[in-house]
């Protein structure tokens, strides 16, 4: 192993509780009582799948929609706005909807051809004396991970650690110290709005903000400040492919003291299928379960200061496109491997003066999940490996990381 890391510590507060044993909300209350058919405050799968069945087929009366005599069709339709339900709402895959999954199970939008979203098939929610606190809407809005290029889902968490760097890795500076304290975490808002030009068209606006910095190698710092959209465009039930995802974001990049200023984009695709397991387990939450996505994208800048960022004072503009796959092996309830594939498109020029135009970054992430509220993983406890090279200047980079690590 040719690099050794040690734990440090994460402070973590303002967590939401967790789902167990917490108080249901009047809204989450008039949800259950109309879909869960045993009481045990989840909705399960087929208690779903029989709402939807009332739900829609009483909509398709109303909009005068025939649903017979061919009712495979309809049936069709039903389980498909099921799958497309739980995908939206139980992050964790296990074909349970807890209470706190509710908001999210309510923005689940509905294939054509109705159009809107879950919400329109639940009664209004019962007025409230109080409102629900900053914190509980913030939780909702906010996303927190390593990056800003992975989904909330299938991604590596946020992290603070200390690490020692292998003497041959090339990220560090010759001289500094190899033993470091870095921070990798992006955070994204996302959500407080929503947009719907067209009948399967939705628009959501994306403010971000990524801190990628260690102590030793300021040379190193990579600061972004990120404002765009999201669009998800839905598609019929019968489509292996139920949606697409387009993210796109202006973005402003420089360093720990703000001296660097990189203006520049960032572009990414990822498709939507239950049936391939793209975004949703295969085994529907089985013991050992496994899920997966694609992207593609690119990435954009034009130096306009390179500040003390080693990487921006050999480029003046540059545009690397890219290729990732992520998947996610989920064991047990608490166990996840998150194993990353980058192929990227740039040139590189090495010592020797050869030029090579792809590059690849790989990473294996191992964690137990320590605290998860809401389908969503809060707190965890792991190690990494990343090897490889990566946009903008494709120096080698080769660590191992152990730390406690947050996501939500």
């Amino acid at each position: 192993m040719r690099a050794v890391t040690l734990l440090t510590a994460a402070l973590i507060t303002s967590l939401p509780a967790a789902a167990d044993g917490q108080t249901i909300t009047p809204r989450q209350r008039v949800v259950l009582q109309l879909v869960d058919q045993n009481g045990d405050d989840l909705i399960s799968s087929d208690e779903l799948q029989d709402f939807l069945h009332k739900a829609l087929s009483q909509r398709a009366l109303q909009a005068g929609l025939a649903v017979g005599p061919n009712r495979t069709t309809f049936e069709r339709y039903v389980r498909s706005v099921r799958d497309s339900a739980l995908n939206g709402s139980s992050a964790d895959g296990n074909d349970t909807i807890s209470p706190t999954e509710i908001a999210a199970l309510e923005r689940v939008p509905l294939p054509p051809p109705f159009g809107g979203t879950m919400k329109d098939l639940l009664p209004p929610a019962p007025k409230q004396s109080g409102t629900s606190s900053w914190t509980d809407q913030l939780s909702d809005w906010l996303d927190i991970r390593q990056s800003f290029l992975d989904d909330q889902q299938i991604g590596k968490p946020a992290k603070i650690s200390l690490t020692n760097h292998a003497p041959d890795d090339e990220t560090v500076d010759e001289g500094k110290p190899r033993r470091v304290w870095a921070i990798d975490a992006s955070a994204v808002l996302d959500g407080f709005v929503e947009w719907n030009p067209r009948g399967s068209w939705y628009v959501r606006p994306i403010v971000g903000y990524e801190m990628h910095v260690s102590s030793n190698t300021p040379s190193k710092d990579q600061v972004v400040h990120r404002i765009g959209v999201q669009t998800d465009v839905t598609r019929a039930p019968s489509k292996t492919f139920e949606s697409h995802s387009f993210r796109a974001t202006f973005d402003y990049s420089t360093d720990r003291s703000y001296d660097a200023a990189v203006f520049g984009a960032t572009v990414e695709y990822t498709p939507n299928a239950t049936s391939l397991g793209i975004g949703r387990y295969l085994g529907h939450g089985r013991t050992v379960d496994f899920r997966w996505r694609p992207y593609v994208g690119f990435v954009s800048g034009h130096v306009q200061a390179a500040g003390g960022v080693s990487a921006y004072a050999d480029l003046t503009n540059f545009f690397h496109e890219f290729v990732r796959l992520s998947g996610e092996v989920k064991i047990g309830s608490r166990g996840l491997i998150t194993p990353e594939i980058t192929i990227w498109h740039g040139q590189r020029t090495d010592e020797t003066g050869a030029v090579t135009h792809w590059q690849q970054l790989s990473s294996l992430d191992a964690r137990l999940v320590l605290s998860e509220s809401g389908g969503k993983e809060r707190a965890s406890v792991g190690v990494s490996f990343k090897f490889g090279r990566e946009s903008p200047d494709f120096k080698k980079e080769k660590e191992v990381v152990l730390a406690l690590a947050f996501k939500f």
